[in-house]
């Protein structure tokens, strides 16, 4: 016999955005609360399909409204049970179909997905910012390089110790400033901001 639970625990690991995201391929508009994508019920130019983490599914092209059970079940046409199995399959989510649901377990999961979605958020918020100081310091820089150009008039200017040294600091300053904002520019995956991360000493010593 099926645990008669299952979709309410299935509701406990997933929101409808995380669902989404998985069976859509990628990160849709965002606006407000909603997130929108182009239908995967029908072909159509604009997204008009709506997803909200409260309110669950809705296609403003037909009018169609569900939770993340109906999504699967009309995304394959298959059987509610089915279209569970399919989740806790996908998501390798820890639930026994025909055993009793472990309360206990699923909200130390909740706890944890929780927990996950904030490190996320404060490591993007971490790789924003650090990108972002880098690209201001990167500016500075340049003004100060402009700036110590226009002051070297002659010769008898790079004989100048003071100049000279402060100009190949900065020269070599630009130099490893630019290679980091190379490498913000090339991450894709949460991984290689993980990786930027563990080296944040590193990248912070270039403006402080």
């Amino acid at each position: 016999m099926y645990n008669l639970n299952i979709f309410k625990q299935i509701k406990e690991y997933l929101n409808p955005q995380q669902v989404a995201e998985y069976y859509l391929l990628g990160k849709g508009k965002k606006s407000g609360n909603n997130i929108f994508y182009k239908s995967p019920f029908r072909d159509e130019k604009t997204a008009s399909f709506c997803v909200n983490n409260e309110k669950g599914f809705h296609d403003y092209g037909t009018g169609w409204h569900g939770d993340i059970i109906s999504f699967v079940q009309e995304l394959y046409h298959i059987s509610a049970i089915d279209a569970a199995k399919t989740l806790i399959k996908d998501f390798a989510l820890s639930i026994e179909i025909e055993k009793k649901p472990d309360y206990k377990r699923i909200k130390t999961q909740k706890r944890k997905n929780i927990l996950n979605k904030k490190i996320r958020e404060a490591l993007n918020n971490w790789f924003n910012t650090t990108f972002s100081k880098l690209c201001d310091v990167n500016k500075i820089n340049e003004i100060c390089i402009e700036t110590l150009c226009k002051s070297i008039k002659n010769i008898t200017d790079f004989e100048n110790d003071d100049l000279t040294n402060a100009l190949q600091y900065l020269y070599y300053k630009q130099t490893e400033i630019n290679l980091w904002i190379e490498e913000f520019i090339k991450v894709e995956t949460e991984y290689e901001k993980i990786e930027l991360f563990r080296h944040r000493k590193e990248i912070e010593t270039i403006w402080t």
